[in-house]
């Protein structure tokens, strides 16, 4: 069974498919990095997760809501042996401070296979309520959006909505507070894999 079809069949961890690939290389620091095509490789197989959003800040008396959690993109790509691909991971959106929203979680890219990272949770302000969550980042070919963050409530922040495999996770809102635990959580960074 090709690698591709693993995943069209609903399996979207790693686990499980090892013994439809040859080789792989995995990506998770923030940033531009280059991927080599190794010699005899003419397809790749490409998971990219988008970053979290941060969570929003809190206020006094209302917390801020959760980031939403970057969408997964799995996909195949023609290449050529030796050929240089440029694999972009999305770093993930900050915290806001004391009735501050989160920051939008950064995409993460390999050539045409794209996944968006999470909005950032909105903050808590007494004017208009509690914080509201972060929306999903997009996905795409067989892949599947990220996770709505939770809302935040008169005590405490909304909390970040799950990543993909431990990546791409939404950061928790700030409490209901006037302190520094009113400040958002970062969200975490993407990751791509690269398999062939």
């Amino acid at each position: 069974m090709p690698l591709l079809d693993a995943y069209k069949l609903g399996n979207y961890s790693l686990a499980g498919v090892t013994d439809y690939i040859s080789g792989s290389k995995e990506y998770t620091s923030p940033g531009t990095n280059t991927f080599i095509v190794p010699a005899g490789v003419y397809s790749i197989s490409v998971l990219a997760t988008g970053a979290g959003g941060g969570g929003g800040g809190g206020h006094s008396t209302r917390g801020g809501g959760g980031g939403g959690s970057g969408g997964t993109a799995i996909n195949v790509i023609d290449v050529q042996p030796g050929q240089s691909i440029s694999v972009t991971i999305g770093s993930g959106g900050a915290g806001g401070g004391y009735y501050e929203d989160g920051s939008a979680g950064g995409s993460s890219s390999v050539i045409n296979v794209k996944a968006e990272g999470g909005t950032g949770g909105r903050a808590g302000l007494s004017s208009q309520g509690n914080g509201i969550g972060g929306n999903p980042g997009s996905g795409g070919g067989f892949g599947q959006y990220g996770g709505y963050g939770g809302n935040g409530d008169t005590y405490n922040g909304g909390g970040g909505a799950a990543g993909f495999g431990g990546y791409g996770a939404g950061g928790r809102g700030g409490e209901a507070t006037t302190t520094s635990t009113a400040n958002g959580s970062r969200g975490t960074s993407g990751r791509v894999v690269i398999m062939w």
